[in-house]
């Protein structure tokens, strides 16, 4: 049976569209190269006091400028934005060597390790944050004009972490947010079974057509339950509740591990059967009205009605269900409490308690 975990997976899969996801990506990495670049060239002018260090600005934010130029003009592949983030944490490495006077250069690290924290996983985050203290200590220990290396060193690491660990965390938590939004919305509040949102877009993935032929039948069950508005108004609108909520339990017990559930309308639940063919869902409807009427408290007297559409060649989740309801509509009419289904035509059962005994 499919719950709703299993369709945060197969229905809404990422946070973001991988394509959105890396469109985003590639205009944050320009943006931090391009940005970046022009700051190294404004400390050849403003801060640099050497030729030396006026070189190193120089060649730094040609570098920069250069890469972003490149995400720019080229197809951008995650691959090269990762090696884009090596090579500016490496040139803010050669920038801290070069600098004189240091100034704010060893905080060019928060940068790509925060872009880093953001868009990747963990461990690729680790790896960088890595690479940041090798290039630290390096740009550190070659350069000549810092007297203050260690504690520059020791501050600028925590600063680097610490903002590191705050974007990752703030990420994980946008990512599960994002996601139980996505679940609540296509949930049910009351039987904690999918609402129309959530199953529409598992069941057009459940009959989308394959790249070869069907190999499996897929049979679209809808259930009513009997005279329920009555129920309702003779016995208050928590009662009903409570029926509902015992209805979608029998639906969920019965069904099988693959079979998506839906609360369609107040009384109205849907399921979807792949592999099961016009006498297996026909057993299903049998299994949950007995099931129903032996479980459910005293003095209820529930019954529900089905109709069962099997998927042919050529439809889409209208049609299937077109036919469902279609097949729901003359179980109803020819007395309820019964089945009625399309296979090759409409055929209507007899009532459940006569068929099962």
């Amino acid at each position: 049976m499919v719950v709703v975990d299993d369709v945060w997976e197969m229905a809404s899969p990422l946070p973001a569209d991988p394509k959105q996801r890396l469109d985003l990506m590639r205009r944050f990495a320009l943006l931090m190269f391009i940005v970046g670049g022009l700051t190294c060239l404004s400390g050849y002018f403003i801060t640099a006091e050497t030729d030396s260090a006026r070189a190193t600005q120089a060649v730094v934010a040609a570098v920069f400028i250069t890469y972003g130029l490149i995400i720019l003009t080229i197809r951008t592949r995650r691959w090269m934005i990762v090696i884009g983030v090596v090579v500016g944490i490496l040139n803010v490495g050669a920038l801290i060597a070069g600098s004189n006077p240091m100034g704010m250069a060893p905080m060019g690290y928060v940068w790509p390790v925060a872009y880093t924290a953001y868009f990747f996983p963990r461990r690729t985050v680790v790896a960088m944050c890595a690479l940041s203290t090798v290039s630290l200590a390096v740009g550190l220990a070659l350069n000549q004009h810092q007297e203050i290396k260690l504690s520059l060193f020791v501050g600028s690491t925590a600063s680097v972490y610490v903002v590191a660990g705050m974007m990752a965390s703030m990420n994980r938590r946008e990512d599960a947010l994002r996601g139980e939004l996505e679940v609540n919305a296509g949930t049910d509040p009351l039987t904690g079974l999918l609402n129309r949102r959530g199953f529409a877009p598992l069941l057009a993935t459940m009959i989308a057509p394959p790249s070869v032929a069907r190999t499996e039948p897929l049979s679209f069950v809808m259930f009513d339950l009997d005279w329920f508005k009555q129920f309702n108004d003779e016995r208050g609108h928590l009662v009903g509740d409570g029926a509902l909520c015992r209805v979608a339990e029998i639906l969920r017990r019965q069904a099988g591990r693959r079979d998506a559930i839906a609360r369609v309308g107040g009384e109205e639940f849907a399921v979807a059967m792949p592999g099961a063919t016009a006498a297996n869902a026909t057993a299903y409807a049998g299994r949950v009205a007995t099931s129903l009427q032996r479980d459910g408290d005293p003095g209820w007297n529930l019954t529900i009605s089905a109709g069962i559409a099997i998927l042919r060649p050529g439809d889409d989740a209208r049609s299937l269900a077109a036919r469902a309801d279609e097949a729901l509509y003359a179980a109803k009419g020819a007395g309820r409490n019964r089945a009625a289904w399309f296979d090759d035509r409409l055929e209507v059962g007899g009532e459940f308690a006569d068929a099962l005994g």
